[in-house]
C-alpha cells in the first residue's frame, strides 16, 4: 500500500550522499513539522479525488479500484468501531435540575409532639400522610395534617401546589380508631356470621371476588343500626329498673303524705296520666309504621316483578346472549349496569362471565340490596335516565336482558326509598322502646293502686 513516508525515504535514498540530510543531528522545526502534514495530507486527498474520478489507478505501482455499488452499500451498514457511551451513568444538568430536592417537613399536634419527614415538592400529600403515619406507627386513615394556615393536606394534591416547596412547619391531629377497619378479617367475619347477617361461606367467596374494603362496607350499615339498637334496648332497661323503684318510693309517699283514701285518689289521678300518654304513644307508633309502609309499597311491587322475571328465565334464555359476538347496544347497557351491581368492570367480556355463571339467578335473587354502596348507585345513574334502558324497549331484543333490566330498576328504587325509610325505623324503633315504658308504668301504678285500695278494705 501506498504510504508518504515510504516515497520519502526512497527519495532521499536516490539524493547524493553530501546533500542526505543527518538524522542524528538535524531536526525540523515545529513550522516545518506543520508544512509537512499538511503536504502529505493534500498529497493523500489528491489520490483520494483521482481514485473517486477513475475506476482504477496505479499508484506507485499499486493498484487501486473503485468499490462497486453494492460494496459500498454494505461498508455505509457496518456498524461503527467507536465505542458508544453508556446511557444515564452521567446525568446531564439538565435532568440534575428535573430532580426535586428534598426537605423537612415538621410535623407537631397540639399535644405538643413533634415528628420530621423528608419530601419533595412534587410528593403528593397522601404520600406524606402515609409516612408520617409509619413514624406514629398508625393506620393512614387515623392522621390529618394542615399547613400553616390551616388548610387540609389530602388526596393526590402535590406539596407544591400546596405551595410547600422547602422547610415547613405543619401540623398533625390524630383521630379515633374505626373499629370497624382495625378489627381482623376472622373476627369480623365471625361478627357478621353471628348477627346472621350472612353465611360464612357467602362471606368468603365475596372476599375472594372483591376488595375486603367493600366487602366490609356492604355490611357495617347494618352492623352500627344493630349495634344502636342493642345500645337503646340497654338504656331502656336501666330506665325500667329505675322506674320501678321510683313508683314505689311515690307510691308510699302518698300514703305517708295523704293516707290511704288521698293516696288512692292520686294514684287513680296518675293512672289516667299515665293511660293517655300511652295512647299517645300508640298512634305515634302507627303513623310511623304507616308512612314506612307506604314508602315500602312503592319499591316492593318492583321488586317482586323483578323476582318473578327472573325466576321464568329458561336455560334457553340464558344460552341466547351467549351466542351473541357483538352485542346489541342496549344488551350491552344492561350488561354494564349489572357488572356495575356485581362490582366487576363493566366490559362484555364480564357480562358474558356472569351470565355464564350456573348460581348467577340464585346471586340476583339474593342480592343483598340493603347494603349497596353508595358509590355504586350514583354509578348506575347514568342508565336510570336513559329513557331505552326500560324493560318495555330492551324485551324486544332479548329476554334475559329485560329481565336483568327490570332487576336492575328494582335494586336501585329499593335503595333510594330504603334510605328514606331507614331513618323512620329507626324513629320507630325508639317510639316502640317509649311504648314499652309507657305500658310498665302504667302496670306498676294499676298495681300500686291495688295495694292501696287492698289497704282501705275496698
Amino acid at each position: 500500500l501506498y504510504h508518504p513516508s515510504t516515497a520519502s525515504a526512497s527519495a532521499v535514498s536516490k539524493m547524493p550522499v553530501s546533500a542526505q540530510p543527518s538524522f542524528a543531528t538535524s531536526r525540523p522545526s515545529l513550522p516545518a513539522k506543520r508544512q509537512s502534514r499538511q503536504s502529505r495530507s493534500s498529497a493523500l486527498g489528491s489520490i483520494g479525488l483521482q481514485v473517486m474520478a477513475a475506476p482504477s489507478l496505479k499508484v506507485d505501482g499499486l493498484a487501486v479500484r473503485a468499490l462497486s455499488a453494492k460494496q459500498d452499500a454494505q461498508f455505509q451498514r457496518m456498524p461503527s468501531a467507536r465505542p458508544k457511551l453508556q446511557q444515564g451513568s452521567i446525568d446531564s444538568p439538565a435532568k440534575q435540575a428535573d430532580t426535586p430536592k428534598s426537605f423537612v417537613l415538621t410535623f407537631s399536634s397540639l399535644a405538643g409532639c413533634a415528628v420530621t419527614v423528608q419530601a419533595s415538592r412534587k410528593d403528593s400529600c397522601s404520600g406524606v400522610q402515609e409516612r408520617l403515619a409509619a413514624e406514629l406507627n398508625l393506620p393512614p386513615y387515623r392522621i390529618t395534617t394542615s399547613s400553616a394556615n390551616g388548610m387540609i393536606l389530602k388526596g393526590d394534591r402535590t406539596l407544591e401546589q400546596c405551595d410547600i416547596i422547602e422547610d415547613a412547619d405543619l401540623t398533625f391531629v390524630i383521630g379515633e380508631a374505626d373499629r370497624w377497619r382495625e378489627m381482623s378479617r376472622d373476627n369480623f367475619i365471625e361478627l357478621v356470621v353471628k348477627r346472621k347477617l350472612d353465611t360464612k361461606e357467602n362471606l368468603l367467596r365475596s372476599l375472594q371476588s372483591l376488595p375486603e374494603k367493600s366487602v366490609r362496607q356492604r355490611y357495617i350499615p347494618q352492623l352500627e343500626s344493630i349495634e344502636k339498637a342493642e345500645e337503646l334496648k340497654c338504656q331502656h332497661e336501666e330506665h325500667r329498673q329505675h322506674l320501678q323503684s321510683s313508683i314505689a318510693s311515690e307510691a308510699s309517699a302518698m300514703l305517708s303524705k295523704l293516707g290511704v283514701v288521698g293516696a288512692v285518689s292520686a294514684i287513680e289521678a296518675k293512672i289516667v296520666d299515665v293511660e293517655t300518654a300511652s295512647a299517645r304513644k300508640a298512634e305515634e307508633l302507627q303513623a310511623i309504621k304507616d308512612d314506612a309502609m307506604r314508602d315500602l309499597d312503592e319499591a316492593l311491587p318492583a321488586l317482586h316483578a323483578s323476582q318473578q322475571a327472573l325466576q321464568t328465565l329458561t336455560k334457553a334464555d340464558m344460552h341466547e346472549v351467549k351466542r351473541l359476538a357483538r352485542p346489541p347496544a342496549l344488551v350491552a347497557m344492561v350488561g354494564e349496569a349489572m357488572c356495575i351491581l356485581f362490582e366487576v368492570k363493566p366490559t362484555w367480556e364480564s357480562t358474558m362471565k356472569l351470565w355464564s355463571d350456573p348460581q348467577i339467578l340464585w346471586k340476583m335473587l339474593n342480592y343483598d340490596k340493603d347494603c349497596i354502596d353508595p358509590k355504586t348507585i350514583a354509578r348506575l345513574e347514568q342508565f336510570i335516565r336513559q329513557p331505552e334502558f326500560s324493560p318495555e324497549v330492551v324485551g324486544r331484543v332479548s329476554m334475559v336482558a329485560r329481565s336483568t333490566c327490570m332487576w336492575v330498576r328494582a335494586m336501585h328504587r329499593y335503595d333510594r326509598i330504603a334510605r328514606v325509610v331507614l331513618p323512620k325505623k329507626t324513629q320507630l324503633m325508639e317510639t316502640q322502646e317509649d311504648l314499652m315504658d309507657a305500658e310498665l308504668e302504667l302496670k306498676l301504678w294499676r298495681k300500686k293502686l291495688e295495694e292501696a285500695m287492698a289497704l282501705d278494705g275496698l
